[in-house]
């Protein structure tokens, strides 16, 4: 197992609210609305990600410790049998998954069989239960963004090498439960379970706009192609749909 330790030096962004841009002017501010809800035979689902083929979702449970695919009226496809440890966050890769164990702060390579094909510490500095919480791949080389929770909350950027890139700690009120690619380039969608909101974050200029979830333990998010947001909840173990309107 690789072992890597987030730099001393953390990039700090101001993360405030930006004004609203020229484009924007006369028009209605945009709004998260709720399609439905459907219940999960998943205990404590945490994590969320599109599929490969764009059909279904994947996400894990940090109750069994195992990872599932579902479609996207929340029924059960698949269950893997690999088995980890604290599983909090999923996302695709080529070939296969990525998952991160929060208490033990690894990130690990899984195929779609369940086997591990890789295996990387990271030390965040935190307390162990506050860890690894969410990953995404983005990009066409394959670069990875990781959530540290809190204790400090950090979003870790790894490029195709799996190297640390760059650190930032962008949303000084929240938490971060879970991440996914948003629709713009450079931009992600962010859940937290304390502040329970969603963000929209851009790499570059930071938080783009914010909405409340009404709902507790939003931990996981991820984007369908048609645009709509899919939320999992740890709590009340249902899946969320959303559309956005007004962007």
């Amino acid at each position: 197992m690789s072992k890597f330790a987030v730099p001393v030096l953390v990039v700090v962004s101001l993360f405030l609210l930006p004004a609203c841009s020229g484009d924007r002017v006369g028009k209605p501010e945009p709004r998260l609305s709720l399609i439905e809800s459907h219940p999960l035979s998943i205990p404590e689902p945490s994590g969320l990600s599109l599929a490969s083929d764009g059909l279904s979702l994947w996400t894990v449970s940090d109750a069994s410790n195992q990872v599932y695919r579902i479609d996207f009226e929340g029924r059960l496809l698949e269950k893997l049998p690999f088995v980890g440890s604290d599983l909090e966050g999923v996302s695709i890769r080529t070939g296969g998954l990525w998952v991160v164990e929060e208490r033990k702060s690894d990130l690990v390579a899984i195929d779609l069989e369940g086997q591990i094909v890789e295996a990387l510490h990271l030390e965040t500095g935190g307390d162990g239960k506050s860890g690894l919480e969410g990953v995404c791949e983005f990009g066409p080389e394959g670069g990875l963004l990781l959530l540290n929770e809190k204790n400090p909350s950090l979003i870790l950027e790894l490029d195709s090498d799996l190297q640390i890139v760059d650190v930032q700690t962008p949303i000084a009120e929240a938490d971060y439960s879970g991440i996914a690619p948003a629709n713009g380039e450079g931009e992600f969608w962010i859940v937290s379970d304390k502040a329970r909101k969603l963000f929209l974050w851009n790499r570059e200029s930071g938080r783009v706009m914010e909405f409340p979830l009404d709902f507790d333990k939003a931990e996981g998010v991820a984007v369908s192609a048609d645009g709509r947001i899919y939320i999992v909840s740890d709590s009340t173990e249902k899946l969320y749909v959303f559309e956005l309107e007004g962007l």
